[in-house]
């Protein structure tokens, strides 16, 4: 009977709450602005710094995922095998400028994207979470040319 009950909670815990390939549980009910800033600063160091992929979206982008980049059909796995042919340069590199949580589930990071003498991208990257998880993505790439007249531009 114990058994019985225990098992139950674990569903109803299951049931509100989403298990990485880890098997830790990603909180999906509401979570705070500073929590999901925690999440997605831990999201962008993965990705980013760490420039491991799979890790990054084994933790936060799991299950269901909506990709609204043009190049590149929406879910999970369409997104991760985009950002793995990218990773693939090994002149790759990222400077994060900001992580940012605006609240109401928002949240963005604000980085550079280069491979020298290929291109130079000033790049916003914005999620919609589901508590912890990065349920969304939009993102805004333009090009770093030199000769912007703005001092300060991107940046």
């Amino acid at each position: 009977m114990r058994f019985t009950n225990i098992f139950a909670a674990a569903v109803a815990v299951a049931a509100l709450h989403h298990v990485n390939v880890r098997g830790q549980v990603l909180n999906e009910t509401p979570a705070t602005d500073r929590v999901q800033l925690r999440a997605l600063t831990e999201f962008a160091n993965t990705l980013f710094v760490e420039k491991d992929a799979q890790k990054a979206y084994d933790e936060w982008v799991p299950g269901v995922y909506i990709n609204h980049t043009p190049e590149v059909l929406s879910g999970r796995e369409n997104s991760l095998a985009a950002i793995e042919a990218l990773f693939s340069n090994l002149n790759l590199g990222f400077t994060i400028a900001a992580v940012v949580v605006v609240g109401d589930g928002l949240g963005y990071i604000h980085h550079r994207t280069t491979v020298p003498g290929e291109f130079d991208w000033a790049v916003i990257d914005l999620f919609r979470f589901n508590g912890t998880c990065m349920v969304e993505h939009w993102d805004v790439i333009q090009p770093i040319t030199g000769n912007e007249i703005n001092p300060i531009a991107f940046f």
